[in-house]
């Protein structure tokens, strides 16, 4: 629970921080984390509360004028994609090499970049036609952007299941001495 707690304050503070770039919010590696190292309840509502929380202040504080509904096709591919991210960081084993939550956190800037962007496109708010040119000029738009997304992910995950492998062991010592004690 307190990593769950540790982690949704990470996500909050990097979405709500002004000074962030566009997309250099680490949620997927927070999302993928979650799902790699929690319980299957805390894992699922990580991102969401993030997101939830974020989205609220957001509308109402920062861009009023902009209000998008509960409901917003959008927003909702948004939400699915962290989801999705989470089952991702499932499929991470606890005693993988290094190699795979980063591999995994490519994957799931990929499922973020190309869900949230057809998605931008289907609901017509993409300046680009509602044609397969149409789609493909809107994903080459969200090419910046996915750059931001694959830095903050990548980053997010190296410091994320770095630390995980460094105090993890620690500890555990901590805990077998502690129950040795008793």
């Amino acid at each position: 629970m307190t990593t769950a707690f540790l982690l949704i304050l990470l996500g909050v503070f990097a979405r709500l921080n002004p000074e962030h770039l566009h997309n250099l919010v680490p949620l997927g590696a927070i999302a993928l984390y979650a799902g790699a190292r929690l319980s299957r309840r805390y894992a699922l509502a990580v991102p969401l509360v993030i997101m939830v929380a974020t989205d609220l202040v957001i509308d109402l504080v920062y861009y009023p004028q902009f209000r998008r509904g509960p409901l917003d096709p959008t927003r909702l591919a948004v939400y699915g994609s962290y989801l999705a991210i989470v089952l991702l960081g499932r499929w991470t084993s606890r005693d993988a090499k290094f190699v795979m939550p980063v591999g995994m956190a490519v994957v799931g800037s990929l499922i973020f970049f190309v869900v949230t962007n057809f998605a931008v496109w289907a609901s017509g708010v993409s300046l680009q036609p509602s044609t397969f040119s149409g789609l493909i000029a809107c994903y080459g738009d969200a090419v910046p952007f996915y750059r931001a997304t694959l830095v903050a992910d990548l980053s997010g995950a190296v410091v994320l299941f770095g630390l995980d492998a460094v105090l993890r062991p620690v500890l555990s010592a901590r805990q077998v001495a502690a129950a040795e004690a008793r």
